[in-house]
Protein backbone atom coordinates (compact mmCIF):
# COMPACT_ATOMS: atom_id res chain seq x y z
CA UNK A 1 0.00 0.00 0.00
CA UNK A 2 1.81 3.14 -0.93
CA UNK A 3 1.22 6.75 -0.09
CA UNK A 4 -2.02 8.62 -1.34
CA UNK A 5 -1.81 11.17 -3.99
CA UNK A 6 -3.57 14.20 -5.67
CA UNK A 7 -3.51 11.81 -8.59
CA UNK A 8 -4.73 8.54 -6.90
CA UNK A 9 -7.97 11.06 -5.60
CA UNK A 10 -8.83 12.59 -9.45
CA UNK A 11 -8.62 9.38 -10.95
CA UNK A 12 -10.83 8.21 -7.93
CA UNK A 13 -13.11 11.04 -8.80
CA UNK A 14 -12.49 10.45 -12.30
CA UNK A 15 -13.84 7.00 -12.04
CA UNK A 16 -17.06 7.95 -10.17
CA UNK A 17 -17.90 10.42 -12.48
CA UNK A 18 -18.14 8.16 -15.15
CA UNK A 19 -20.39 5.59 -12.95
CA UNK A 20 -23.49 8.15 -12.58
CA UNK A 21 -25.73 6.29 -14.80
CA UNK A 22 -26.35 2.43 -14.42
CA UNK A 23 -29.14 0.12 -14.59
CA UNK A 24 -30.79 -1.95 -12.28
CA UNK A 25 -33.04 -5.07 -13.65
CA UNK A 26 -36.78 -5.40 -11.92
CA UNK A 27 -37.57 -8.41 -12.38
CA UNK A 28 -41.47 -7.91 -12.05
CA UNK A 29 -40.93 -5.19 -14.94
CA UNK A 30 -39.11 -7.80 -17.23
CA UNK A 31 -36.82 -5.54 -17.76
CA UNK A 32 -34.45 -2.70 -16.65
CA UNK A 33 -34.60 1.16 -15.70
CA UNK A 34 -31.45 3.69 -15.72
CA UNK A 35 -30.84 5.07 -12.94
CA UNK A 36 -28.92 8.25 -12.18
CA UNK A 37 -26.22 8.96 -8.86
CA UNK A 38 -27.26 11.87 -7.91
CA UNK A 39 -25.10 13.82 -5.53
CA UNK A 40 -24.84 12.32 -2.15
CA UNK A 41 -25.32 15.40 -0.34
CA UNK A 42 -28.61 15.66 -1.87
CA UNK A 43 -29.03 11.54 -0.69
CA UNK A 44 -29.05 12.91 2.91
CA UNK A 45 -31.32 16.18 2.50
CA UNK A 46 -34.08 13.80 0.96
CA UNK A 47 -33.61 11.40 4.06
CA UNK A 48 -33.51 14.42 6.62
CA UNK A 49 -36.82 15.63 4.98
CA UNK A 50 -38.87 13.00 6.59
CA UNK A 51 -39.31 11.93 9.92
CA UNK A 52 -37.59 8.62 10.09
CA UNK A 53 -37.01 8.62 13.73
CA UNK A 54 -40.94 8.25 14.21
CA UNK A 55 -40.89 5.24 12.66
CA UNK A 56 -44.11 6.62 10.32
CA UNK A 57 -44.68 4.40 7.24
CA UNK A 58 -45.75 7.55 5.63
CA UNK A 59 -42.33 8.71 5.85
CA UNK A 60 -40.38 5.87 4.53
CA UNK A 61 -42.89 5.84 1.38
CA UNK A 62 -42.52 9.15 0.91
CA UNK A 63 -39.11 9.65 1.17
CA UNK A 64 -38.71 6.52 -1.26
CA UNK A 65 -40.70 8.04 -3.62
CA UNK A 66 -38.76 11.64 -3.77
CA UNK A 67 -35.40 9.32 -4.37
CA UNK A 68 -36.72 7.29 -6.97
CA UNK A 69 -37.91 10.27 -8.73
CA UNK A 70 -35.05 12.20 -9.06
CA UNK A 71 -32.77 8.95 -9.93
CA UNK A 72 -34.58 7.59 -12.88
CA UNK A 73 -34.91 9.79 -15.22
CA UNK A 74 -37.71 8.14 -17.10
CA UNK A 75 -40.25 8.83 -14.40
CA UNK A 76 -39.66 12.69 -14.57
CA UNK A 77 -41.28 12.34 -18.03
CA UNK A 78 -43.86 15.75 -17.90
CA UNK A 79 -46.68 12.87 -20.01
CA UNK A 80 -46.35 10.68 -16.78
CA UNK A 81 -47.60 13.36 -14.48
CA UNK A 82 -50.33 13.90 -16.74
CA UNK A 83 -51.68 10.37 -17.80
CA UNK A 84 -51.48 9.07 -14.21
CA UNK A 85 -53.36 12.38 -13.10
CA UNK A 86 -51.30 12.91 -9.95
CA UNK A 87 -51.35 16.27 -8.19
CA UNK A 88 -47.56 15.83 -7.37
CA UNK A 89 -44.90 14.39 -9.53
CA UNK A 90 -43.35 12.36 -6.16
CA UNK A 91 -46.49 10.23 -6.78
CA UNK A 92 -46.18 9.09 -10.24
CA UNK A 93 -43.55 6.69 -8.16
CA UNK A 94 -46.42 5.29 -6.49
CA UNK A 95 -48.15 4.77 -9.49
CA UNK A 96 -45.75 2.78 -11.25
CA UNK A 97 -44.33 0.54 -8.94
CA UNK A 98 -45.23 -1.40 -6.05
CA UNK A 99 -43.69 -1.43 -2.59
CA UNK A 100 -40.98 -4.14 -3.20
CA UNK A 101 -40.05 -2.77 -6.35
CA UNK A 102 -39.66 0.82 -4.72
CA UNK A 103 -37.62 -0.47 -1.96
CA UNK A 104 -35.61 -2.78 -4.22
CA UNK A 105 -35.10 0.55 -6.07
CA UNK A 106 -34.34 2.55 -3.14
CA UNK A 107 -31.66 -0.10 -1.81
CA UNK A 108 -29.51 -0.14 -4.87
CA UNK A 109 -29.64 3.89 -5.08
CA UNK A 110 -28.21 3.81 -1.75
CA UNK A 111 -25.46 1.32 -2.45
CA UNK A 112 -24.07 3.27 -5.00
CA UNK A 113 -23.64 5.89 -2.64
CA UNK A 114 -22.00 3.49 -0.05
CA UNK A 115 -24.64 4.31 2.60
CA UNK A 116 -24.33 1.16 5.26
CA UNK A 117 -27.34 -1.06 6.13
CA UNK A 118 -27.89 1.64 8.92
CA UNK A 119 -28.85 4.17 7.15
CA UNK A 120 -30.87 1.51 4.99
CA UNK A 121 -32.47 0.41 7.75
CA UNK A 122 -34.86 3.21 8.86
CA UNK A 123 -36.36 2.61 5.34
CA UNK A 124 -36.73 -1.17 5.65
CA UNK A 125 -37.84 -1.33 9.02
CA UNK A 126 -40.38 1.06 8.04
CA UNK A 127 -42.46 -1.12 5.44
CA UNK A 128 -41.60 -4.18 7.63
CA UNK A 129 -44.15 -2.04 10.32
Amino acid sequence: MGKLTLENLLDRKSKQDKMGLSTLNIDSLEGNIQIVKIKTRKICEIMDKYDMEQERVTSSYDMMCELIYKSVPIVQAKELKEKLNVPTPYEVVGELFNLKEMEQITEYIMSLHGMTDKAQKPVQNEIKN
